[in-house]
C-alpha cells in the first residue's frame, strides 16, 4: 500500500518558521528530528546534518506531516522559485470555509497574502475564495475553501509533461482521484508573477486514505502550467530553501523501487537514515519524477 509520509520543506531557521506554521497554519508540533552527522547519498549530500520539527494536522483526520527542515551542514542555499509556472514543488495547501474570517485572521497575525481574497471568476470557482501567503522562506502556503475542517489538503507539483508524470506517480502506486483544466486565463493569487494563466492537473491520493469530509485526507495536485507554459527544472541541490521532496511510505520498498526502475526510472540505492531519537531510523530510497523533483521512498512514514 501507497501512503503519504511527509512534505520536506528546508527553511534557513527552524524556529522562526515552526512559529510562523503554528501561528497562521492549523499545523502543530509533533516531534523534533535531530539527524547526526551521516551520508545522505540518495540526495547528492556526501555527509551531512539537519534539525527538524514534525507539524501535523491536529483534527485527527490523518495525512502526512509538514517535515520542516533547517540543514546545519550543508548549510542552506538558494531562494524559492520566482513564478508560480516553475517546475517543482511549489504550494502547500490548506482548506477552510470561512475564507474571509481567516484572511482576516492571517492579516492580524502578521501575514502577508500575495493578494485580497480572490474571489470566484469564470472557471475558477471551486476552491475559492482563495488567498496565498509565504511563509518566511518565500514558500507559497494556500488557502481554499472546501466545506469540513480546515486542515491540510494537499500539496502542488508542478511539471512539465502532465501524462509522463501521471504515468511514473501511478507506477508508485497512487491513485488519480481527480483532473481538472481551464481554458480561459484568469489572474491567480500565488504572488511572483500575477500574469493570466490556465493549467491542467492530476490530483492524486493514497490508495489506503479514507476520506474524512468530501476530499481525501491527502493529495498530490499534479499542475501543468499551459500560459504561461512551465518551465524550469526542481531545485538542483535537496538543501535548497523551499518544498524539496515529498515522502511516500511504501509497504514493499524493495518491490516498488524495482518496478520503477524497470520503468526508466531513476532510484537511488536505499540506505539507512538516523532522524533522531524521537523519530528513530528509516530505510530510504530516493526516485526521480520525469522532471527530476525528488520522491523519498520510506519503509514506514515519518
Amino acid at each position: 500500500m501507497t501512503r503519504f509520509s511527509h512534505v520536506v520543506v528546508n527553511v534557513s531557521d527552524l524556529e522562526r518558521s515552526v512559529a510562523f506554521y503554528t501561528k497562521v497554519t492549523p499545523l502543530r508540533r509533533s516531534a523534533r528530528t535531530t539527524a547526526p552527522q551521516q551520508p545522505f547519498r540518495s540526495l547528492n549530500i556526501p555527509e551531512g546534518r539537519f534539525d527538524g520539527w514534525l507539524l501535523r494536522d491536529p483534527t485527527g483526520v490523518g495525512g502526512p506531516a509538514v517535515h520542516l527542515v533547517e540543514w546545519q551542514s550543508p548549510r542552506p542555499i538558494g531562494s524559492t522559485y520566482d513564478s508560480f509556472w516553475h517546475v517543482g514543488f511549489f504550494r502547500i495547501c490548506f482548506q477552510a470555509t470561512d475564507m474571509a474570517a481567516l484572511y482576516r485572521e492571517v492579516l492580524e497575525l502578521g501575514g502577508e497574502p500575495f493578494t485580497e481574497l480572490v474571489m470566484p471568476e469564470g472557471e475558477n470557482v471551486t476552491g475559492r475564495p482563495a488567498f496565498s501567503v509565504p511563509d518566511p522562506d518565500g514558500v507559497v502556503l494556500q488557502n481554499v475553501t472546501l466545506p469540513g475542517a480546515r486542515r491540510l489538503f494537499h500539496t502542488a507539483l508542478h511539471c512539465s509533461d502532465l501524462t509522463a508524470s501521471s504515468a511514473f506517480f501511478e507506477l508508485l502506486g497512487l491513485h488519480r482521484y481527480l483532473e481538472a483544466r481551464t481554458d480561459v486565463p484568469v489572474t491567480n493569487h500565488f504572488g511572483r508573477g500575477q500574469e493570466p494563466s490556465t493549467y491542467e492537473a492530476a490530483f492524486f491520493e493514497g490508495v489506503d486514505d479514507p476520506w474524512p469530509d468530501d476530499s481525501p485526507v491527502f493529495s498530490l495536485d499534479l499542475c501543468q502550467w499551459t500560459r504561461p507554459k512551465a518551465t524550469g527544472r526542481p531545485y538542483a541541490n535537496q538543501n535548497n530553501v523551499g518544498i524539496a521532496r515529498l515522502g511516500v511510505a511504501v509497504d514493499d520498498l524493495a518491490g516498488v523501487r524495482s518496478n520503477l526502475m524497470e520503468h526508466g526510472f531513476r532510484v537511488s540505492q536505499p540506505e539507512v537514515r538516523n532522524f533522531g531519537t524521537e523519530v528513530g531510523v528509516r530505510t530510504v530510497a530516493v526516485a526521480r519524477d520525469p522532471d527530476g523533483a525528488c520522491i523519498e521512498l520510506v519503509d514506514h512514514p515519518l
